[in-house]
């Protein structure tokens, strides 16, 4: 007798696809920071120079999002997925080819435009093939993205080490996220879509559950920036640990992240996502305060592997209790996202600010701060 095909069966395929634009997209990001100081240095670009650049990649992002809802309601998200993923690829490789600031600002407002776009496009159809497997995914798809984050930015060291420029990095980067597109484009059809709904108003006042679910995801990205950016900085700074392990730092704190990621959908399966939320978050604001009244080098490394777990679930999770009020699932998504990608950029100033008016130990207890925040909202994942 053949065996028909159950409906994980009917699921695998979408989930190897959606597997391969998260770890893939993430290397391309990593790449790109990797060669950050690359473009500054062959552009000559002062640090007000950079920043000014840089910005043209959160203004993209931040502005991408909210337009993507409409997008999804009107092509599904799969199309959109794949089209996004081939604008990004477009635009990573052209990234070094600016001639100047001015041009390179373009560029980035379309590297940004776009990676907001995959980001909320691949989200709603990581979460429409979560709902018809029937099991939670999205945890362990954002683990691939931080591990292929972790791999493009050591890679893309790597090879600046050997001495290969810029352009034929990211060219590469480009390139692999090409043949991606091209490749992944069938196998992300494997699910019936999500009725396509017509998006609600993003910029309306949002009803109680999603500005709950945008606070939770504002607090997750405030506190993985604040790590990204100002984790080696406090180790060499108020520890006084050498530039070589002063990393050690955040590569604890993106490694447990992964690490958490990956065992989330697990966990949030048999304990509940709200109880996975509400322990991890506090276990990582009672490592992170650890660390920062007894201020030693193992201690603090421990605590923000700790702080790492706790955080990890945070937007997997988000996300995959979008969808559930009044609004669409691709409305949600681009709201979430635009919320925690407003944490993002507001952590690296709010901490430098903090630092600068008090200290850095005072700055870093924010992040503190964020994680209780999250665990005051869990129950609402």
């Amino acid at each position: 007798m053949t065996r028909l095909p159950s409906e994980e069966d009917r699921a695998l395929g979408p989930r190897v696809a959606l597997a391969v634009v998260f770890g893939c997209y993430g290397i391309a990001l990593g790449s790109w920071f990797a060669r950050i100081p690359w473009v500054q240095s062959t552009r000559g670009l002062s640090a007000a120079e950079l920043a000014f650049v840089l910005a043209g990649a959160a203004i993209g992002g931040v502005a991408a999002m909210p337009a993507t809802a409409r997008l999804v309601a009107r092509w599904g998200s799969r199309v959109t997925t794949s089209s996004a993923v081939a604008v990004t690829a477009i635009t990573t490789a052209a990234i070094p080819h600016a001639p100047s600031a001015a041009t390179l600002f373009v560029v980035l407002l379309s590297f940004g435009a776009a990676g907001g776009a995959l980001d909320v496009a691949m989200n709603v159809h990581a979460v429409t093939v979560q709902e018809h497997y029937g099991r939670p995914i999205l945890s362990r798809l954002h683990g691939l993205w931080s591990i292929g984050a972790l791999i493009g930015s050591s890679t893309s060291g790597a090879v600046a080490e050997a001495g290969v420029s810029a352009p034929v990095n990211l060219g590469a980067a480009g390139a692999v996220l090409l043949v991606v597109a091209v490749c992944t484009r069938r196998g992300l059809a494997g699910v019936p879509p999500r009725p396509r709904t017509p998006p609600g108003r993003v910029f309306a006042v949002p009803d109680r559950s999603l500005l709950v679910l945008g606070a939770t995801a504002f607090c997750g990205l405030f506190a993985e920036a604040a790590m990204a950016d100002w984790s080696a900085v406090y180790l060499a700074s108020a520890l006084r640990a050498p530039e070589a392990v002063a990393a050690w730092g955040y590569s604890a704190f993106i490694l447990a992240m992964a690490v958490g990621r990956f065992a989330g959908d697990r966990v949030a399966a048999r304990v509940g996502a709200p109880r996975l939320l509400r322990t991890t978050t506090l276990a990582g604001g009672i490592a992170l305060a650890t660390a920062l009244l007894a201020p030693t080098l193992p201690v603090t490394i421990a605590a923000f592997a700790v702080l790492g777990l706790g955080v990890a679930t945070v937007l997997p999770l988000t996300f995959s209790a979008a969808g559930r009020g009044g609004y669409d699932l691709g409305t949600s998504i681009a709201a979430l996202s635009t919320a925690g990608y407003t944490g993002w950029l507001l952590a690296p100033p709010v901490i430098g600010l903090v630092a600068h008016t008090a200290s850095l130990q005072a700055a870093l207890a924010t992040i503190g701060l964020a994680t209780v925040l999250v665990a005051c909202t869990a129950s609402r994942v």
